[in-house]
């Protein structure tokens, strides 16, 4: 089982280990690009069936350990297991293509891409979280929401 262990230290006495269960985190969307490069604003919508990056904290911890203030590269591009993450979007689910650690970001910032699914053009909240996603709920985990704009360019 996956979790810690906490003790307390004062005056020179130890208090009784509790153990803490480890849970998920809500991820954090920090930027929503489309797949030409520009950020996906109203002026630059995404076209359905394109792919999508979101910029994300929040994965937690990462295999291999990630380290505070490096840079992710290229070599160590561990993937999120995929069937852990959705991202919904006008009760769709998107087709996610990689959810890993966004190269040339610090440790932390990871990317998530996917398909946009086939929209009318407009503005719609994609929902992005753990575990799947269920019609009375987007997903069992904690999940966070972006602003996704879908049109022609």
């Amino acid at each position: 089982s996956k979790g810690a262990t906490l003790q307390i230290q004062s005056g020179g006495s130890l208090s009784n280990s509790i153990k803490l269960p480890a849970t998920t985190t809500a991820i954090e969307p920090l930027a929503t690009v489309n797949q030409d490069g520009t950020l996906n604003t109203s002026g630059h919508p995404a076209p359905p069936g394109s792919i999508v990056t979101v910029y994300v904290a929040g994965f937690g911890q990462t295999t291999p350990t990630s380290v505070d203030g490096l840079v992710n590269d290229n070599s160590a591009r561990q993937m999120v297991v995929a069937s852990l993450l959705g991202v919904q979007i006008a009760g769709q689910n998107a087709q996610i293509l990689y959810a890993g650690p966004a190269p040339g970001e610090v440790a932390g910032v990871s990317q998530i891409n996917f398909r946009v699914p086939q929209l009318s053009a407009g503005t719609y909240t994609a929902y992005i979280g753990w575990g799947p996603s269920t019609a009375t709920r987007p997903f069992l985990g904690d999940y966070n929401s972006t602003s996704l704009t879908v049109g022609q360019p």
